[in-house]
């Protein structure tokens, strides 16, 4: 367990130093992980984002690539894919 926590933290430095945003959905699509970059552009908190509450700030169009990463399951493990994400000031970008 010791070894996961410190392969987690590594990945939330590498993630947190990206000026991309970054973010690893459960197999359910709920929140796991976003970047500190996620929080800055779209105003977000941890509590706006948990659960299902990220959808909010992907746009409409763009959530059918992330339903579909997520439909596949493990056959796709570190997929990614891009979509367009509301920022602080309602824009999609």
């Amino acid at each position: 367990d010791k070894l996961e926590i410190t392969s987690l933290r590594r990945y939330q430095y590498l993630a947190d130093s990206l000026p991309q945003i970054v973010f690893r959905l459960l197999p359910e699509g709920t929140y796991e992980y976003f970047n500190k970059v996620w929080f800055e552009y779209t105003g977000y908190s941890n509590i706006l984002s948990s659960g299902f509450g990220w959808k909010e700030a992907v746009h409409p169009n763009d959530l059918a690539c992330i339903i579909d990463i997520l439909a596949k399951g493990a056959d796709v493990h570190g997929s990614e894919c891009e979509v367009r994400i509301r920022n602080t000031k309602g824009e999609y970008r």
